[in-house]
Protein backbone atom coordinates (compact mmCIF):
# COMPACT_ATOMS: atom_id res chain seq x y z
CA UNK A 1 0.00 0.00 0.00
CA UNK A 2 1.38 3.45 -0.97
CA UNK A 3 2.29 5.85 1.80
CA UNK A 4 -0.16 8.71 2.34
CA UNK A 5 1.17 12.29 2.22
CA UNK A 6 -0.53 14.84 4.45
CA UNK A 7 -0.37 18.39 3.05
CA UNK A 8 -1.37 21.65 4.73
CA UNK A 9 -1.84 24.56 2.31
CA UNK A 10 -0.93 28.06 3.50
CA UNK A 11 -2.05 31.22 1.71
CA UNK A 12 0.94 33.54 2.07
CA UNK A 13 1.74 36.67 0.07
CA UNK A 14 4.79 35.97 -2.13
CA UNK A 15 5.67 39.69 -2.26
CA UNK A 16 5.80 40.78 1.39
CA UNK A 17 6.32 37.15 2.58
CA UNK A 18 4.75 37.90 5.96
CA UNK A 19 1.00 38.24 5.43
CA UNK A 20 -0.85 34.90 5.65
CA UNK A 21 -4.58 34.53 5.00
CA UNK A 22 -7.33 32.06 5.69
CA UNK A 23 -8.14 31.29 2.07
CA UNK A 24 -7.36 32.14 -1.56
CA UNK A 25 -10.04 34.82 -1.78
CA UNK A 26 -8.49 36.92 0.99
CA UNK A 27 -5.02 36.44 -0.46
CA UNK A 28 -6.23 37.66 -3.87
CA UNK A 29 -7.80 40.72 -2.22
CA UNK A 30 -4.51 41.50 -0.44
CA UNK A 31 -2.51 41.15 -3.68
CA UNK A 32 -4.91 43.47 -5.51
CA UNK A 33 -5.12 46.15 -2.81
CA UNK A 34 -1.56 46.15 -1.45
CA UNK A 35 0.68 44.78 -4.21
CA UNK A 36 -1.22 45.90 -7.36
CA UNK A 37 -1.34 42.32 -8.65
CA UNK A 38 -4.67 41.14 -10.03
CA UNK A 39 -5.30 37.40 -10.15
CA UNK A 40 -8.68 36.09 -11.20
CA UNK A 41 -10.46 33.47 -9.13
CA UNK A 42 -9.95 29.90 -10.42
CA UNK A 43 -12.69 28.46 -12.57
CA UNK A 44 -15.22 26.28 -10.80
CA UNK A 45 -14.15 22.71 -10.32
CA UNK A 46 -12.57 20.52 -7.66
CA UNK A 47 -9.00 19.39 -7.28
CA UNK A 48 -8.25 16.07 -8.96
CA UNK A 49 -8.59 13.25 -6.41
CA UNK A 50 -5.40 11.45 -5.39
CA UNK A 51 -5.87 8.72 -2.78
CA UNK A 52 -2.25 9.05 -1.67
CA UNK A 53 -2.59 12.76 -0.79
CA UNK A 54 -4.70 14.19 2.01
CA UNK A 55 -5.16 17.97 2.32
CA UNK A 56 -5.52 19.13 5.93
CA UNK A 57 -7.34 22.25 7.08
CA UNK A 58 -5.75 24.54 9.65
CA UNK A 59 -8.35 23.51 12.21
CA UNK A 60 -7.30 19.86 11.79
CA UNK A 61 -3.54 20.33 12.27
CA UNK A 62 -3.43 19.56 16.00
CA UNK A 63 -5.58 16.42 15.61
CA UNK A 64 -3.38 14.93 12.88
CA UNK A 65 -0.23 15.89 14.79
CA UNK A 66 -1.46 13.95 17.86
CA UNK A 67 -1.94 10.92 15.61
CA UNK A 68 1.71 11.13 14.61
CA UNK A 69 1.11 12.19 11.01
CA UNK A 70 4.01 13.82 9.15
CA UNK A 71 2.54 17.00 7.70
CA UNK A 72 4.07 18.76 4.69
CA UNK A 73 3.42 22.52 4.45
CA UNK A 74 3.03 24.00 0.97
CA UNK A 75 2.16 27.43 -0.44
CA UNK A 76 -1.06 27.48 -2.46
CA UNK A 77 -1.45 29.51 -5.64
CA UNK A 78 -4.41 31.91 -5.29
CA UNK A 79 -5.35 31.48 -8.94
CA UNK A 80 -5.20 27.69 -9.53
CA UNK A 81 -4.81 24.37 -7.71
CA UNK A 82 -1.00 24.28 -7.84
CA UNK A 83 1.03 24.41 -4.64
CA UNK A 84 4.75 24.75 -3.92
CA UNK A 85 7.24 23.81 -1.21
CA UNK A 86 9.07 27.17 -1.38
CA UNK A 87 7.59 30.66 -1.48
CA UNK A 88 10.08 31.66 -4.18
CA UNK A 89 8.75 28.85 -6.40
CA UNK A 90 5.24 30.28 -5.92
CA UNK A 91 6.56 33.74 -6.90
CA UNK A 92 8.11 32.38 -10.10
CA UNK A 93 4.86 30.52 -10.90
CA UNK A 94 2.75 33.68 -10.44
CA UNK A 95 5.19 35.83 -12.42
CA UNK A 96 5.11 33.36 -15.29
CA UNK A 97 1.42 32.48 -15.29
CA UNK A 98 -0.21 35.80 -14.39
CA UNK A 99 2.29 38.62 -14.92
CA UNK A 100 3.95 37.68 -18.19
CA UNK A 101 2.97 35.58 -21.19
CA UNK A 102 5.75 33.38 -22.54
CA UNK A 103 4.66 33.16 -26.15
CA UNK A 104 6.42 30.45 -28.18
CA UNK A 105 6.76 32.91 -31.06
CA UNK A 106 8.01 35.77 -28.87
CA UNK A 107 11.33 37.33 -29.84
CA UNK A 108 13.14 39.69 -27.49
CA UNK A 109 14.98 41.41 -30.32
CA UNK A 110 12.14 41.57 -32.83
CA UNK A 111 9.89 44.50 -33.58
CA UNK A 112 6.43 42.98 -33.81
CA UNK A 113 4.58 44.35 -36.88
CA UNK A 114 1.49 46.41 -36.18
CA UNK A 115 -1.39 46.47 -38.68
CA UNK A 116 -1.22 49.71 -40.72
CA UNK A 117 -4.75 50.64 -39.68
CA UNK A 118 -3.69 51.16 -36.05
CA UNK A 119 -0.06 52.22 -36.46
CA UNK A 120 0.23 55.79 -35.13
CA UNK A 121 2.12 58.39 -37.13
CA UNK A 122 5.22 58.66 -34.97
CA UNK A 123 7.97 58.43 -37.58
CA UNK A 124 8.55 62.17 -37.44
CA UNK A 125 7.43 62.86 -33.89
CA UNK A 126 11.02 63.54 -32.84
CA UNK A 127 12.04 66.33 -35.17
CA UNK A 128 15.70 67.07 -34.45
CA UNK A 129 15.55 70.02 -36.81
CA UNK A 130 13.67 71.77 -34.02
CA UNK A 131 16.94 71.83 -32.08
CA UNK A 132 18.49 73.90 -34.84
CA UNK A 133 15.59 76.33 -34.41
CA UNK A 134 16.12 76.50 -30.65
CA UNK A 135 14.77 79.82 -29.35
CA UNK A 136 17.55 82.34 -29.13
CA UNK A 137 18.53 83.16 -25.59
CA UNK A 138 18.77 86.85 -24.92
CA UNK A 139 22.45 87.72 -24.53
CA UNK A 140 23.29 89.25 -21.16
CA UNK A 141 24.12 92.92 -20.92
CA UNK A 142 27.10 94.05 -18.93
CA UNK A 143 26.37 95.62 -15.59
CA UNK A 144 27.76 98.91 -16.92
CA UNK A 145 25.32 98.84 -19.88
CA UNK A 146 22.39 98.22 -17.55
CA UNK A 147 23.38 101.02 -15.17
CA UNK A 148 23.80 103.40 -18.10
CA UNK A 149 20.25 102.76 -19.28
CA UNK A 150 18.71 102.38 -15.82
CA UNK A 151 19.98 105.70 -14.48
CA UNK A 152 20.04 107.66 -17.73
CA UNK A 153 23.76 108.33 -18.07
CA UNK A 154 24.66 109.96 -21.39
CA UNK A 155 28.16 109.60 -22.71
CA UNK A 156 27.81 111.58 -25.95
CA UNK A 157 30.01 114.38 -24.58
CA UNK A 158 33.00 112.05 -24.66
CA UNK A 159 34.15 112.98 -21.16
CA UNK A 160 36.15 110.03 -19.77
CA UNK A 161 34.98 110.69 -16.21
CA UNK A 162 31.34 110.45 -17.29
CA UNK A 163 32.04 107.23 -19.22
CA UNK A 164 33.60 105.62 -16.15
CA UNK A 165 30.63 106.34 -13.86
CA UNK A 166 28.49 103.34 -14.91
CA UNK A 167 31.43 100.96 -14.39
CA UNK A 168 32.13 102.52 -11.01
CA UNK A 169 28.50 102.22 -9.91
CA UNK A 170 28.37 98.67 -11.25
CA UNK A 171 31.41 97.76 -9.16
CA UNK A 172 29.76 99.25 -6.07
CA UNK A 173 26.56 97.26 -6.67
CA UNK A 174 28.48 94.01 -6.98
CA UNK A 175 30.55 94.75 -3.88
CA UNK A 176 27.40 95.05 -1.73
CA UNK A 177 25.75 91.94 -3.20
CA UNK A 178 23.34 93.59 -5.64
CA UNK A 179 22.80 92.26 -9.13
CA UNK A 180 21.53 94.10 -12.19
CA UNK A 181 19.31 92.26 -14.65
CA UNK A 182 17.40 92.82 -17.88
CA UNK A 183 13.73 91.96 -18.34
CA UNK A 184 12.22 91.22 -21.77
CA UNK A 185 8.40 91.47 -21.54
CA UNK A 186 8.26 90.75 -25.29
CA UNK A 187 10.67 90.42 -28.18
CA UNK A 188 11.06 94.17 -28.69
CA UNK A 189 10.96 95.80 -25.26
CA UNK A 190 13.50 95.56 -22.46
CA UNK A 191 13.82 97.13 -19.03
CA UNK A 192 16.30 96.98 -16.16
CA UNK A 193 16.36 96.57 -12.40
CA UNK A 194 18.54 95.42 -9.51
CA UNK A 195 18.08 92.90 -6.71
CA UNK A 196 20.11 90.84 -4.28
CA UNK A 197 21.73 87.77 -5.75
CA UNK A 198 19.73 85.51 -3.42
CA UNK A 199 16.44 87.02 -4.62
CA UNK A 200 17.32 86.74 -8.30
CA UNK A 201 16.25 83.07 -8.80
CA UNK A 202 12.80 83.79 -7.28
CA UNK A 203 12.41 86.84 -9.52
CA UNK A 204 13.35 84.83 -12.62
CA UNK A 205 10.91 82.04 -11.79
CA UNK A 206 8.07 84.45 -11.04
CA UNK A 207 8.68 86.32 -14.30
CA UNK A 208 8.91 83.08 -16.26
CA UNK A 209 5.38 82.13 -15.17
CA UNK A 210 4.19 85.41 -16.67
CA UNK A 211 6.09 84.88 -19.90
CA UNK A 212 8.77 87.47 -19.09
CA UNK A 213 12.38 86.52 -19.83
CA UNK A 214 14.94 87.70 -17.26
CA UNK A 215 18.67 87.74 -18.08
CA UNK A 216 21.15 88.67 -15.30
CA UNK A 217 23.89 91.09 -16.25
CA UNK A 218 27.56 90.09 -16.26
CA UNK A 219 30.84 91.92 -15.88
CA UNK A 220 32.64 93.23 -18.95
CA UNK A 221 35.37 90.59 -18.54
CA UNK A 222 32.89 87.69 -18.48
CA UNK A 223 31.07 89.04 -21.55
CA UNK A 224 34.31 89.26 -23.52
CA UNK A 225 35.19 85.69 -22.60
CA UNK A 226 31.71 84.54 -23.60
CA UNK A 227 31.80 86.28 -26.97
CA UNK A 228 35.22 84.79 -27.77
CA UNK A 229 34.41 81.22 -26.69
CA UNK A 230 33.82 78.49 -29.25
CA UNK A 231 32.03 75.13 -28.93
CA UNK A 232 30.35 76.30 -25.72
CA UNK A 233 27.39 74.54 -24.13
CA UNK A 234 23.97 76.01 -24.94
CA UNK A 235 20.92 75.58 -22.72
CA UNK A 236 17.75 77.45 -23.58
CA UNK A 237 17.22 78.74 -20.06
CA UNK A 238 18.29 82.26 -19.17
CA UNK A 239 19.13 81.58 -15.52
CA UNK A 240 21.16 78.45 -16.28
CA UNK A 241 23.08 80.34 -18.96
CA UNK A 242 23.78 82.98 -16.33
CA UNK A 243 25.10 80.33 -13.93
CA UNK A 244 27.30 79.00 -16.73
CA UNK A 245 28.60 82.46 -17.62
CA UNK A 246 29.53 83.15 -14.00
CA UNK A 247 31.32 79.79 -13.63
CA UNK A 248 28.83 78.33 -11.15
CA UNK A 249 28.17 75.26 -13.32
CA UNK A 250 30.86 72.88 -14.55
CA UNK A 251 30.04 72.36 -18.23
CA UNK A 252 33.04 70.12 -19.05
CA UNK A 253 31.01 66.85 -18.79
CA UNK A 254 28.43 68.24 -21.24
CA UNK A 255 31.00 68.05 -24.07
CA UNK A 256 29.83 71.24 -25.84
CA UNK A 257 26.35 69.81 -26.41
CA UNK A 258 23.13 71.79 -26.80
CA UNK A 259 20.19 71.33 -24.44
CA UNK A 260 16.57 72.25 -24.86
CA UNK A 261 13.70 71.90 -22.43
CA UNK A 262 11.67 68.83 -23.36
CA UNK A 263 9.20 69.67 -26.14
CA UNK A 264 5.56 68.69 -26.53
CA UNK A 265 6.42 66.24 -29.31
CA UNK A 266 9.06 64.60 -27.11
CA UNK A 267 6.61 64.37 -24.22
CA UNK A 268 4.15 62.73 -26.59
CA UNK A 269 6.78 60.20 -27.61
CA UNK A 270 7.72 59.43 -23.99
CA UNK A 271 4.05 58.57 -23.41
CA UNK A 272 3.50 56.57 -26.62
CA UNK A 273 2.14 53.06 -25.97
CA UNK A 274 4.95 50.53 -26.40
CA UNK A 275 2.43 48.14 -27.94
CA UNK A 276 2.83 50.34 -31.03
CA UNK A 277 6.33 48.87 -31.45
CA UNK A 278 9.00 47.30 -29.26
CA UNK A 279 11.53 49.81 -30.59
CA UNK A 280 9.87 52.63 -28.60
CA UNK A 281 11.53 51.26 -25.46
CA UNK A 282 14.97 51.87 -26.99
CA UNK A 283 13.93 55.28 -28.36
CA UNK A 284 12.77 56.56 -24.95
CA UNK A 285 15.85 55.18 -23.20
CA UNK A 286 18.21 56.91 -25.62
CA UNK A 287 16.25 60.17 -25.51
CA UNK A 288 16.63 60.48 -21.72
CA UNK A 289 20.29 59.44 -21.58
CA UNK A 290 22.47 62.46 -20.78
CA UNK A 291 19.51 64.69 -19.95
CA UNK A 292 19.69 67.51 -17.40
CA UNK A 293 17.39 67.82 -14.39
CA UNK A 294 17.20 71.34 -12.97
CA UNK A 295 15.70 72.27 -9.61
CA UNK A 296 16.51 75.90 -8.74
CA UNK A 297 20.32 75.97 -8.36
CA UNK A 298 20.67 72.17 -8.49
CA UNK A 299 21.74 70.95 -11.94
CA UNK A 300 22.05 67.19 -12.39
CA UNK A 301 23.51 65.35 -15.38
CA UNK A 302 21.87 61.93 -15.82
CA UNK A 303 24.74 59.68 -16.93
CA UNK A 304 22.80 56.40 -16.95
CA UNK A 305 19.11 55.49 -16.92
CA UNK A 306 17.19 52.19 -16.94
CA UNK A 307 13.58 52.01 -18.15
CA UNK A 308 10.89 49.70 -16.75
CA UNK A 309 7.51 49.31 -18.42
CA UNK A 310 4.37 49.87 -16.36
CA UNK A 311 2.73 46.88 -18.06
CA UNK A 312 3.25 43.55 -16.31
CA UNK A 313 2.88 41.83 -19.68
CA UNK A 314 5.62 43.91 -21.32
CA UNK A 315 8.06 43.79 -18.43
CA UNK A 316 8.20 41.22 -15.63
CA UNK A 317 10.11 43.86 -13.63
CA UNK A 318 7.34 46.46 -13.89
CA UNK A 319 7.05 49.00 -11.07
CA UNK A 320 5.18 47.51 -8.12
CA UNK A 321 3.80 49.95 -5.59
CA UNK A 322 1.19 50.33 -2.89
CA UNK A 323 -1.89 52.50 -3.19
CA UNK A 324 -0.09 55.47 -1.60
CA UNK A 325 0.75 58.08 -4.32
CA UNK A 326 4.18 58.67 -2.74
CA UNK A 327 5.24 55.12 -3.68
CA UNK A 328 4.60 55.59 -7.39
CA UNK A 329 6.30 57.52 -10.18
CA UNK A 330 3.10 57.72 -12.25
CA UNK A 331 2.53 61.35 -13.39
CA UNK A 332 0.02 63.16 -11.20
CA UNK A 333 -0.67 66.05 -13.59
CA UNK A 334 0.27 68.75 -11.07
CA UNK A 335 3.95 69.16 -11.98
CA UNK A 336 5.83 71.20 -14.56
CA UNK A 337 4.89 68.56 -17.12
CA UNK A 338 1.48 66.92 -17.07
CA UNK A 339 2.74 63.57 -18.38
CA UNK A 340 6.16 63.36 -16.68
CA UNK A 341 6.87 62.90 -12.97
CA UNK A 342 10.39 63.46 -11.61
CA UNK A 343 10.51 62.21 -8.03
CA UNK A 344 12.32 60.31 -5.28
CA UNK A 345 11.03 56.93 -4.08
CA UNK A 346 12.39 54.98 -1.11
CA UNK A 347 12.30 51.29 -2.00
CA UNK A 348 14.38 48.18 -1.20
CA UNK A 349 16.84 50.09 1.00
CA UNK A 350 17.55 52.61 -1.76
CA UNK A 351 16.65 56.28 -2.33
CA UNK A 352 15.70 56.21 -6.00
CA UNK A 353 15.53 59.09 -8.47
CA UNK A 354 12.83 58.31 -11.03
CA UNK A 355 11.76 59.95 -14.28
CA UNK A 356 8.30 58.50 -14.82
CA UNK A 357 5.84 58.74 -17.70
CA UNK A 358 2.49 57.03 -18.14
CA UNK A 359 4.30 54.21 -19.98
CA UNK A 360 7.48 53.62 -17.97
CA UNK A 361 9.49 54.43 -14.86
CA UNK A 362 13.09 55.43 -15.54
CA UNK A 363 15.60 54.68 -12.76
CA UNK A 364 18.67 56.95 -12.68
CA UNK A 365 21.70 54.75 -11.89
CA UNK A 366 24.52 57.22 -12.54
CA UNK A 367 24.45 60.98 -12.08
CA UNK A 368 26.59 64.04 -11.45
CA UNK A 369 25.80 67.41 -9.88
CA UNK A 370 27.28 70.11 -12.11
CA UNK A 371 26.78 73.00 -9.69
CA UNK A 372 29.01 71.68 -6.89
CA UNK A 373 32.60 70.48 -6.88
CA UNK A 374 32.14 68.94 -3.42
CA UNK A 375 29.55 66.34 -4.45
CA UNK A 376 30.99 63.13 -5.88
CA UNK A 377 29.34 61.28 -8.79
CA UNK A 378 26.68 58.80 -7.66
CA UNK A 379 26.41 55.31 -9.15
CA UNK A 380 23.90 52.62 -8.23
CA UNK A 381 20.18 52.58 -7.42
CA UNK A 382 20.34 55.49 -4.92
CA UNK A 383 20.61 59.22 -5.70
CA UNK A 384 20.95 61.47 -2.65
CA UNK A 385 22.41 64.62 -4.23
CA UNK A 386 19.32 65.81 -6.10
CA UNK A 387 16.00 66.90 -4.60
CA UNK A 388 13.22 67.05 -7.22
CA UNK A 389 9.92 68.86 -6.73
CA UNK A 390 6.88 69.45 -8.91
CA UNK A 391 8.81 72.41 -10.41
CA UNK A 392 11.80 70.37 -11.62
CA UNK A 393 12.63 70.90 -15.29
CA UNK A 394 13.86 68.35 -17.84
CA UNK A 395 16.30 69.32 -20.60
CA UNK A 396 17.09 66.96 -23.49
CA UNK A 397 20.54 66.80 -25.11
CA UNK A 398 20.69 67.45 -28.84
CA UNK A 399 23.06 64.48 -29.32
CA UNK A 400 20.62 62.10 -27.56
CA UNK A 401 17.68 63.48 -29.50
CA UNK A 402 19.51 62.89 -32.77
CA UNK A 403 20.42 59.27 -31.87
CA UNK A 404 16.89 58.57 -30.65
CA UNK A 405 15.54 59.80 -33.96
CA UNK A 406 17.74 57.31 -35.83
CA UNK A 407 16.41 54.44 -33.66
CA UNK A 408 12.85 55.67 -34.25
CA UNK A 409 13.23 55.72 -38.03
CA UNK A 410 14.97 52.32 -38.17
CA UNK A 411 12.57 50.81 -35.60
CA UNK A 412 15.53 49.20 -33.89
CA UNK A 413 15.13 47.47 -30.53
CA UNK A 414 18.86 47.87 -29.89
CA UNK A 415 20.20 51.19 -28.60
CA UNK A 416 23.73 50.83 -29.95
CA UNK A 417 25.67 48.19 -31.87
CA UNK A 418 28.84 47.87 -29.84
CA UNK A 419 27.75 46.38 -26.49
CA UNK A 420 24.42 44.66 -25.92
CA UNK A 421 25.32 43.51 -22.39
CA UNK A 422 25.71 47.10 -21.15
CA UNK A 423 22.13 47.77 -22.34
CA UNK A 424 20.72 45.16 -19.92
CA UNK A 425 19.45 46.43 -16.58
CA UNK A 426 20.87 45.52 -13.16
CA UNK A 427 18.46 42.77 -12.03
CA UNK A 428 18.38 39.92 -9.53
CA UNK A 429 15.43 37.75 -10.57
CA UNK A 430 13.23 36.36 -13.36
CA UNK A 431 16.11 35.24 -15.57
CA UNK A 432 13.95 32.58 -17.25
CA UNK A 433 11.43 35.13 -18.56
CA UNK A 434 12.10 36.84 -21.94
CA UNK A 435 11.32 40.46 -20.98
CA UNK A 436 14.25 40.44 -18.54
CA UNK A 437 16.53 40.66 -21.58
CA UNK A 438 14.97 43.72 -23.24
CA UNK A 439 17.55 46.41 -23.98
CA UNK A 440 16.50 49.29 -21.73
CA UNK A 441 19.68 50.92 -20.37
CA UNK A 442 21.62 53.80 -21.89
CA UNK A 443 24.49 56.11 -20.92
CA UNK A 444 25.37 59.74 -21.59
CA UNK A 445 28.08 60.62 -24.11
CA UNK A 446 30.36 61.51 -21.21
CA UNK A 447 30.26 58.07 -19.52
CA UNK A 448 29.52 55.78 -22.46
CA UNK A 449 32.71 53.78 -22.19
CA UNK A 450 34.05 50.70 -20.41
CA UNK A 451 35.68 52.67 -17.57
CA UNK A 452 32.93 55.10 -16.49
CA UNK A 453 29.67 53.15 -16.73
CA UNK A 454 28.03 51.65 -13.62
CA UNK A 455 28.54 47.89 -13.26
CA UNK A 456 25.78 45.28 -13.47
CA UNK A 457 25.75 41.51 -13.13
CA UNK A 458 26.16 41.40 -16.91
CA UNK A 459 29.18 43.76 -17.10
CA UNK A 460 31.10 42.82 -13.92
CA UNK A 461 32.89 40.33 -16.17
CA UNK A 462 34.91 43.32 -17.49
CA UNK A 463 36.08 44.48 -14.04
CA UNK A 464 39.79 44.61 -13.24
CA UNK A 465 41.33 42.52 -10.46
CA UNK A 466 42.06 38.82 -9.90
CA UNK A 467 40.36 38.95 -6.49
CA UNK A 468 37.03 39.22 -8.34
CA UNK A 469 37.41 35.89 -10.15
CA UNK A 470 34.23 34.40 -8.62
CA UNK A 471 32.25 37.57 -9.41
CA UNK A 472 33.56 37.56 -12.97
CA UNK A 473 32.67 33.88 -13.42
CA UNK A 474 29.15 34.56 -12.14
CA UNK A 475 28.87 37.48 -14.54
CA UNK A 476 30.10 35.33 -17.44
CA UNK A 477 27.33 32.80 -16.68
CA UNK A 478 24.71 35.58 -16.76
CA UNK A 479 26.19 36.87 -20.04
CA UNK A 480 26.09 33.34 -21.47
CA UNK A 481 22.35 33.02 -20.75
CA UNK A 482 21.71 36.50 -22.20
CA UNK A 483 23.67 35.63 -25.34
CA UNK A 484 21.52 32.53 -25.88
CA UNK A 485 18.41 34.73 -25.65
CA UNK A 486 19.95 37.32 -28.01
CA UNK A 487 20.39 34.53 -30.59
CA UNK A 488 16.65 33.88 -30.17
CA UNK A 489 17.34 30.36 -28.92
CA UNK A 490 15.40 28.69 -26.10
CA UNK A 491 17.89 26.00 -25.05
CA UNK A 492 21.62 25.51 -24.60
CA UNK A 493 23.86 22.52 -24.09
CA UNK A 494 26.02 21.71 -21.09
CA UNK A 495 28.97 21.53 -23.47
CA UNK A 496 28.37 25.16 -24.52
CA UNK A 497 28.20 26.33 -20.90
CA UNK A 498 31.33 24.36 -19.96
CA UNK A 499 33.30 26.35 -22.54
CA UNK A 500 33.20 29.45 -20.32
CA UNK A 501 34.22 27.71 -17.08
CA UNK A 502 37.70 28.14 -15.57
CA UNK A 503 40.14 25.33 -16.51
CA UNK A 504 40.65 24.29 -12.89
CA UNK A 505 37.69 23.12 -10.82
CA UNK A 506 37.05 25.28 -7.75
CA UNK A 507 35.01 25.09 -4.56
CA UNK A 508 33.69 28.66 -4.68
CA UNK A 509 29.99 29.45 -4.33
CA UNK A 510 29.50 30.41 -7.98
CA UNK A 511 31.36 27.34 -9.22
CA UNK A 512 29.08 25.12 -7.12
CA UNK A 513 26.04 26.81 -8.70
CA UNK A 514 27.60 26.27 -12.12
CA UNK A 515 27.85 22.52 -11.39
CA UNK A 516 24.17 22.53 -10.40
CA UNK A 517 23.28 23.98 -13.82
CA UNK A 518 25.22 21.19 -15.52
CA UNK A 519 23.27 18.63 -13.49
CA UNK A 520 20.02 19.95 -15.02
CA UNK A 521 21.22 18.68 -18.40
CA UNK A 522 22.61 15.36 -17.20
CA UNK A 523 19.99 13.37 -19.15
CA UNK A 524 20.21 14.73 -22.70
CA UNK A 525 22.79 17.55 -22.38
CA UNK A 526 20.11 20.16 -23.18
CA UNK A 527 18.70 22.78 -20.81
CA UNK A 528 15.62 24.89 -21.53
CA UNK A 529 15.71 28.49 -20.35
CA UNK A 530 12.18 29.92 -20.38
CA UNK A 531 9.95 28.67 -17.58
CA UNK A 532 12.68 26.47 -16.03
CA UNK A 533 12.09 26.86 -12.28
CA UNK A 534 15.21 24.91 -11.29
CA UNK A 535 17.42 27.07 -13.53
CA UNK A 536 15.69 30.22 -12.24
CA UNK A 537 16.58 29.37 -8.65
CA UNK A 538 20.25 28.82 -9.51
CA UNK A 539 20.58 32.01 -11.58
CA UNK A 540 18.90 34.05 -8.81
CA UNK A 541 21.39 32.62 -6.31
CA UNK A 542 24.31 33.64 -8.55
CA UNK A 543 22.87 37.15 -9.02
CA UNK A 544 22.40 37.59 -5.26
CA UNK A 545 26.01 36.53 -4.68
CA UNK A 546 27.67 38.82 -7.22
CA UNK A 547 25.46 41.91 -6.68
CA UNK A 548 26.99 43.19 -3.36
CA UNK A 549 30.54 43.54 -4.83
CA UNK A 550 29.11 45.87 -7.50
CA UNK A 551 28.91 48.64 -4.89
CA UNK A 552 32.68 48.66 -4.44
CA UNK A 553 33.23 48.49 -8.19
CA UNK A 554 30.92 51.48 -8.69
CA UNK A 555 32.80 53.43 -6.01
CA UNK A 556 35.99 52.98 -8.03
CA UNK A 557 34.14 54.04 -11.17
CA UNK A 558 32.91 57.22 -9.44
CA UNK A 559 36.55 58.14 -8.73
CA UNK A 560 37.43 57.61 -12.39
CA UNK A 561 34.60 59.96 -13.41
CA UNK A 562 35.81 62.59 -10.91
CA UNK A 563 39.38 62.30 -12.21
CA UNK A 564 38.16 62.64 -15.78
CA UNK A 565 36.34 65.86 -14.91
CA UNK A 566 39.48 67.27 -13.31
CA UNK A 567 41.49 66.50 -16.43
CA UNK A 568 38.93 68.31 -18.61
CA UNK A 569 39.04 71.39 -16.39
Amino acid sequence: MSEVTFIHLSHTCHVCKTATFRDKTRLREHLSEKEDITIEAPKSGKRRINKNIVFIKSSELNEYARQGAVIVSQHACPGCNDSFDELDDLRIHIDRQYLAFIDESYSVMASAPIPPTIMPHIASILDTDDMDKMPMIKKPKTTAEAITRLYGFHTDSGESSLKSQPKMIGGILESIGLKAYTMFPNTEDECYSVSTETQLPQIMMACEKKGISVVPCVSSEVKCDEDDSKNKVEINDGYIQYLISTGKINTAPLLADRYREVTESQLELLNEDWNSGFHLRAVCTQLLAGCLLIEKDEVLLVNCIELYSRSKHQDIHFERFNRAPSSSSVPTGNGTYETINICNIDLDNSHRLIIGSNIFSGLVTSSLRLDSENLEPELGPSTYHFHPTTSTKLFIAYSSSKKANVILVKKSTQINNYDKFSQLRQLRSNFTIPTTYCLSRCLSRFTDNLHMRPYTIFTAFCAEGDELSDVKFGSSIMRFIAAVVFRQEKTFSCKQLASIAPPIEKTTYVFIQYKKILELGSVNDTITIFGNLALEGILCAIAEKITPPLKELNSKTAKKIANRIKSLN
